[in-house]
């Protein structure tokens, strides 16, 4: 060796079984953080909507009443049935069979048809 050459530094090896476990936990640990950044984003984001001017919508929908149906296998939630309220000065009933609207039977007069709308705010009507 002369005088101008470095002392080589000792090769680290990573033995296979390491490499894979190490290869393992980050692709375990890569998608846990990215979902702790986009809930801590969301909840930032969330925090600063309820001062816009959207925040209505957000309030709104807190306050509604739901509730499991009582029936055994009705594997959904209605609205509160016969609760009352206001919201943006429009009233929201709620009838006896949990949707809104005016009170109907379940049996259907002849000549009747009945349209079942399923959806979100959209279905509900907000604003109508």
């Amino acid at each position: 060796m002369s005088s101008t050459e470095l002392p080589k530094k000792p090769e680290i090896t990573i033995s296979k079984r390491k490499d894979y476990l190490l290869k393992i936990g980050m692709a375990m640990f890569s998608p846990l953080l990215l979902l702790l950044v986009l809930e801590l984003i969301s909840y930032i984001w969330e925090q600063n909507q309820a001062d816009g001017p959207y925040a209505w919508e957000m309030v709104a929908s807190r306050r509604m009443e739901w509730k499991q149906y009582p029936e055994p296998g009705a594997g959904y939630t209605l609205m509160k049935p016969g609760s009352h309220y206001e919201w943006q000065n429009i009233e929201v009933e709620i009838n006896s069979h949990g949707l809104r609207g005016p009170e109907i039977t379940y049996e259907k007069p002849a000549n009747i048809y009945r349209i079942l709308n399923l959806g979100d705010s959209v279905a509900m009507g907000w604003g109508v």
